[in-house]
């Protein structure tokens, strides 16, 4: 293996970002509530919302 090879180490460098980025997208988040995905029918605070809104809307009928 040629240790001081520039390419060695752009391609190793290169590679382990992108390890890096893959693996952090699967670890669960650290002291953030919101989800992910915030147009998602499934978050939190647009089921709530939803909720809200249906609550307060009259009745017809």
């Amino acid at each position: 293996m040629e240790w001081g090879n520039w390419q060695f180490w752009l391609v190793t460098l290169a590679a382990l970002w992108g390890l890096w980025s893959v693996v952090r997208q699967l670890l669960p988040a650290k002291g953030k509530e919101e989800p992910p995905c915030t147009h998602c029918s499934l978050a939190t605070g647009v089921r709530e919302a939803a909720d809200r809104k249906r609550q307060e809307e009259p009745r017809k009928g």
